[in-house]
């Protein structure tokens, strides 16, 4: 009956990727993050993520005010507008404001710093709207980026380990980087 009526309203039955679930958090430091992973990974991380580090300052908010949140719905709608292998959607201004309301939600903005040498360095190149559940899984679960840098410095990929500290930090048993 639920097949039915969801393919009525236009949806399609379709296989799902993988999901990606970290469940190794048995590290406390970066190199020890790095033996967890494999050789060609492990490459990876320094050449694209290490390297790259420290032109970053990561800042955590629970709240944020309304100019805040308007910049970073628009970083979302970025991502939004080129993900065309997984449906996204447009979500009302109120939920993004229920997010910045609740306790199970965070912030973590992403800004280049001096070091980067890159000018107009105040604002943030990427947000993640980050859910932390009662089983104390942290879950990244929204995306928002500047796409002007994501080549140079690797944005991606940084938020991701940055996405892995902060649920190391927060003593998380999971981290679900979704699909």
């Amino acid at each position: 009956e639920l097949k039915v009526f969801l393919t009525g309203q236009g949806f399609i039955k379709a296989t799902m990727p993988d999901s990606c679930v970290i469940e190794n958090m048995n590290w406390n430091t970066t190199e020890e993050f790095l033996s967890t992973l494999s050789a060609t990974s492990r490459r990876h991380f320094r050449t694209d993520v290490l390297r790259f580090e420290s032109c970053f300052d990561v800042e955590i908010k629970n709240t944020v005010s309304d100019e805040e949140l308007k910049s970073y719905i628009k970083l979302f709608q970025n991502v939004k507008s080129r993900n065309f292998d997984i449906n996204t959607f447009d979500y009302p201004t109120k939920f993004f404001e229920n997010i910045s309301k609740s306790a199970n939600w965070e912030f973590m903005i992403l800004r280049l710093n001096e070091s980067s040498g890159e000018k107009n360095i105040e604002d943030p190149i990427a947000v993640v709207f980050c859910y932390k559940n009662a089983s104390n899984i942290y879950t990244p679960v929204f995306l928002g980026m500047n796409y002007d840098f994501l080549d140079t410095y690797n944005t991606y990929r940084q938020v991701l380990f940055q996405v892995i500290k902060r649920a190391k930090a927060l003593g998380s048993s999971n981290v679900l980087l979704g699909l």
